[in-house]
């Protein structure tokens, strides 16, 4: 997982374990892998249909020529009605409000995809208000005929999306499931230098967590570029999850068992998190507190770690399952 796991002791788990994720959010639907796919690439579209995936993200923003947007709204739909994703999620990553294509991706795709009723929810790029997230909301309150609400998800990618974190996380309350962090465009928009270690992105990682979490969203981590490193891949999402991120993007198919990998609790966790919840029974039974286990003593943190441990066992199938 993180680290080579000698023996899985109370030491290692409040030295690694403690930062992952908290799994009370209101969303029920767990976006490990967010897999992109460009809308316009129908070789890509029909792999996607082999992977299992999550979420699959149907992309008519960045991984779109300009002079084939229109081919990929038709494309999008068509993968959206008729696509066979298996348990995917399927989403559909619209162009930015304000960038002059969002009527369009509304008028030529999103409505002929909500019709589909397969449509999980919309990635809103780019966000940097809760306006944003109102304007796609309404839009979707007009055309929803009951069911299952369609979903919200906001990607941060500029300064000013970061700053108004807290009014785009209590947007949309009914629809706000997750918020996604775009590295690349925020670190054109702010100047920074990207760095491998990404030392430069720690603030904007851990605003994302915090805001996220504080309102029941899940957060879910940057993409990795460099897709034919794994090692890179590995170490990245490792500290995604150590931070509380709860999924990753991903753009290619060798990307995708990684990710899962890194937020699978091991065998070895998953153990103490069950004798830890014994353990407090045990204690609450005979009126007890705190409690001894491995010769260290269990408090209350400890058993809400353990806890969010076997909850993310449970709402987190493994691959092919």
């Amino acid at each position: 997982m993180f680290v080579t796991i000698q023996a899985c002791s109370l030491s290692f788990v409040r030295a690694f374990a403690m930062p992952r994720r908290n799994l009370h959010t209101k969303s029920q639907v767990l976006r490990r892998v967010l897999f992109n796919v460009p809308g316009s690439d129908q070789r890509k579209i029909k792999k996607a249909t082999t992977l299992d995936l999550d979420c699959v993200v149907l992309d008519l923003e960045d991984g779109v020529a300009i002079n084939q947007k229109t081919a990929a709204r038709q494309g999008v739909v068509d993968a959206v009605q008729h696509g066979e994703f298996g348990r995917a999620e399927r989403l559909i990553r619209m162009n930015a409000i304000g960038s002059g294509l969002e009527q369009q991706d509304i008028a030529d795709c999103l409505k002929a995809a909500v019709a589909t009723g397969r449509l999980g929810g919309v990635v809103v790029p780019k966000v940097e208000s809760a306006a944003h997230l109102d304007y796609v909301g309404k839009f979707l309150d007009s055309c929803e005929t009951g069911g299952e609400r369609i979903k919200l998800i906001a990607a941060i990618e500029s300064a000013r999306g970061l700053l108004n974190l807290r009014s785009i996380c209590e947007a949309q309350p009914n629809r706000l499931e997750t918020i996604v962090f775009a590295s690349e465009d925020f670190v054109a928009d702010t100047g920074m230098t990207r760095t491998p270690a990404a030392v430069e992105l720690l603030f904007a990682r851990s605003a994302i967590v915090t805001h996220a979490v504080a309102y029941g969203l899940q957060p879910v981590d940057m993409v990795c570029l460099d897709y034919k490193d794994n090692a890179t891949l590995t170490a990245e999402t490792a500290d995604g999850a150590r931070m509380g991120f709860t999924g990753k993007q991903a753009i290619h198919p060798n990307q995708i068992e990684p990710i899962y990998r890194a937020f699978r609790p091991a065998d070895k966790v998953v153990d103490l998190a069950r004798r830890i919840i014994d353990g407090n029974e045990a204690a609450q039974r005979a009126g007890k507190g705190a409690f001894e286990l491995d010769g260290r003593m269990i408090d209350m943190p400890m058993v809400k770690w353990a806890r969010n441990i076997l909850l993310q066992v449970d709402a987190a199938p493994p691959p092919s399952q």
